[in-house]
Formats: structure tokens, sequence, C-alpha cells
């Protein structure tokens, strides 16, 4: 038997062994990082922009967190620094310079704006500011921003207080935030075409804005304040569940439930909100909404999709060993983030005279975090689909 053939033999097996002992994935919300990172693949209907067209990362490094806009992409990467690429019309890729001393350390995409948190906890927003999307509220004393959302024409930022902000376009009352009941805070945003959500410190789902004119009967509960004119809250999907992350789209919405299954709500004319359904022992940890699609990432690190043209949406398939850790959705299009774990290690001992086929697998962090050492230096890029086969 050829020696290459072997070898993939011997990593198949290997892979087999370690899907039954790796742990379960716990995924980020979208744009947030995740440790130690790896790889990002970008698939879609269209790379007109170029929005697939994931930067090759310097060595050493890793991206951790990924935010897709409507035909822009935004990758973080472990240095902190923010990379972005596809369409920039009003300049949602100019990513700004950072002082001294300063990261950042989240990524949101918006139709034709971009959102970053920094290590200081300020937001910087860049791209078409038309309604004042791009420039987050002056914080209070002592407080930081924590989050960021960009949905079509407008932005939401929770701050360290549990208090969620909006700003630009308000038409449709989506950065009208609902004020909280007494002892709860909200614990994560998630920005629509129109409307927005937020979610509560006790595991419910609060719509605001346009949105509520795509919900299907008894999926939100509407409550207004005596005020004139009146202020209204919609309190969404199964008010007896807990959910503990959430994502939005353009007419469509989806919640993760604590218990690992996921709610979608909203328009359903492409199929995104037909949730696959899951094999036994196995739950759903992250979600992304896009205009007509949804991505879901799985506690045994496959990705999902489901919606529109999903022929041409085939999520890039992985090696053995390897698993997917952050997702995100644009308007028609789809980022992931992989790491190869334990796999990545098995190319130390790759005779020179091979094919690169296995040494393009993961950047250097992903494979130096693991008990059994570090690897040859690889180059970082890794997009599957052009890695050749072994005969």
């Amino acid at each position: 038997m050829p020696l290459l053939r072997r070898y993939v033999t011997v990593l198949m097996t290997v892979g087999a062994m370690l899907a039954a002992a790796t742990a379960t994935v716990v995924a980020a919300p979208i744009g947030v990082p995740v440790s130690p990172g790896g790889s990002v693949v970008a698939w879609g209907e269209s790379n007109a922009y170029g929005q697939l067209d994931v930067p090759e990362l310097p060595d050493g490094l890793t991206y951790t967190a990924v935010a897709a806009g409507q035909e822009h992409s935004l990758v973080l990467r472990s240095d902190g620094q923010v990379v972005a690429f596809g369409r920039n019309l009003g300049g949602e890729t100019d990513v700004p310079a950072l002082p001294p001393g300063i990261t950042y350390t989240a990524v949101a995409g918006g139709s034709y704006h971009s959102l970053a948190l920094r290590s200081d906890g300020q937001v910087v927003g860049f791209g078409r500011d038309g309604f004042g999307e791009t420039i987050a509220p002056l914080l209070p004393a002592g407080s930081r921003y924590t989050a960021v959302a960009a949905g079509q024409q407008h932005s939401l930022a929770l701050r360290s207080d549990g208090q969620v902000v909006g700003f630009g376009d308000n038409g449709s009352e989506q950065i009208d935030v609902p004020s909280l009941p007494a002892d709860l805070t909200y614990t994560a945003i998630a920005a629509g075409a129109q409307y927005s959500l937020a979610l509560r410190s006790d595991g419910k789902v609060i719509l605001f804005g346009a949105g509520q004119g795509t919900l299907p009967t008894g999926v939100c509960e509407r409550t207004c304040a005596p005020e004139n004119p009146p202020v209204c809250t919609w309190l969404c999907i199964d008010f007896t569940r807990t959910y503990t992350s959430i994502a939005a789209g353009f007419g469509h919405a989806l919640a993760l439930r604590l218990d690992g299954q996921i709610v979608g709500f909203g328009a359903n004319a492409e199929g995104q909100l037909d949730v696959p359904p899951l094999p036994v022992g196995v739950v759903y940890t992250a979600v992304a909404a896009g205009i007509f699609h949804s991505v879901a990432l799985r506690s045994d690190g496959q990705v999902v999709y489901f919606g529109r043209f999903p022929d041409n949406n085939v999520v890039p398939a992985l090696l053995p060993g390897a698993q997917y850790v952050a997702v995100a959705a644009g308007h028609e299009h789809s980022l992931a983030i992989s790491t190869c774990g334990l796999l990545c290690n098995l190319g130390r001992d790759i005779p020179e005279a091979l094919p690169d086929f296995f040494r393009r697998l993961c950047p250097d962090p992903v494979r130096d975090q693991w008990p059994c050492g570090p690897g040859p230096l690889l180059p970082s890029s890794f997009r599957p689909w052009e890695l050749p086969r072994p005969s």
C-alpha cells in the first residue's frame, strides 16, 4: 500500500476515535471570540464582491470570531486585529486603526456598516451612516460596552450594567429598547432588518420593532405600558422555556433553547425556519440567520444549513478530527471557524516528500495546544474544497 494511502487510513481511524473522545463543542455567539480559534471557511450563492475570499493568516495566528454583513465579511484574529473583505459600498470594510495597547474583541456586520468592540469597552462603527448607525452613545461613568449587533440601518450595543442601547434608523421603533422589570438585565442582542431582539437574564426573548408583523399567531405576547402613546413590548416564543442565544435575519429569527433545541419564528418562504432534526445525543450550540437562510452549529462540531438554495450552499466538509466552533450568516453567504484539534499533530510525522495535503490544515496555535506537542510550521489558510484528495 502506498505510503500516503496508509497514512490516510491511519488518519481516518484516529479521527473516528477522536469523534468519540472529544468533549462537546461549546460555541460563542456570533462575532464573539472562541479559543484557540482556527481557520475560516466561507460559502454562498455568490462571491461577486469577494465576500468569500478569506485572507491568509500571518504565521502563528488564528481566526477567533466571524461576522457577516449584506455582502461583506468580518473576521477577528487572535492578535486582536479585525480584517474585513467583500463589498465596500460605504466603507464597511475600512477597519479603523487602533490606539497603542488596544485590541478588538468582537465584530458585527450590518447591511452597509460594521461594528467592532474594543478592549477598552468602546464601540467603533464604520461604513454607511445615513441614520447614525455607526455612532454609539456615550457611556455612563464606570460603564463599558460588552457586545454589539448590526442590523439593516440600525445598531445595538449591550452595556456592562445589562442595559441595551440602540442607535441608527428608528422608523419601525427598532431601537426603542423596552425597559426591564426589576432585578433583570439583558444578556444578548441581535439586530434584524427593521426589528431587534434582546435576551433577558431570565431567559426570555424580547422583540421590538417591525418584526412583530411577520410573526405567526401565538408566538409573541404583546403588553403595552399605560403611556401616551403606549409603549409596547413583545415577549416571544414559548413562555415556559429558557433561551440562551438569539439570531436575527431579514424577516426571521432563531432562538436557542437551554435544552439545545432551536425555535424559529417569522417568515419561512424559503425554509429558513425548517430546523433539521438532530442525531441522538447531539444538540445545537449556536445559531445564525441570514436574509433567506439559517446556519446552526451542533455539539458534534458539524454545521447545518437550511433555507434558500440548499443545493448551492453545501457546508464544506471537514476532514477527520476537525470540528466547527463558530458560525455567521450574511445576505447570501455564510462563514464558519474550523479547528482541527489532534488531527494537526499528526502532521509532524509526515515525510517532507509527501504533498502538503495535511500541512495546510490548521494554524500553529491550534496544534500547539495539545499534549503531543507542536507539528511543523504550516501555511494557515484552510479551504477544504481546494485541497487535493488522496488517490
